[in-house]
């Protein structure tokens, strides 16, 4: 049942990070319209806010990887 459930998991995640890559521009725009960063022109916001989700992405990935588990 646990190995299940590891499937599951595996499968959500790599659902939210395709999403997040799929959806980037869309995403990005949002964020962008809604932070008013002074010096930043909205090309810039918009730019910084697809980095920032290409991070969250590679972060996703970063957490749930298949690391061996520790002895003891």
């Amino acid at each position: 049942m646990q190995g299940f459930f590891d499937y599951i998991k595996k499968l959500a995640v790599k659902m939210v990070i395709d999403a997040l890559y799929a959806n980037s521009d869309a995403l990005a725009k949002k964020i962008a319209d809604k932070a008013d960063i002074p010096l930043l022109s909205e090309k810039q916001e918009k730019e910084l806010a697809a980095k920032f989700i290409d991070g969250v992405a590679e972060l996703i990935e970063d957490l749930f990887e298949e690391k061996p588990k520790k002895n003891g």
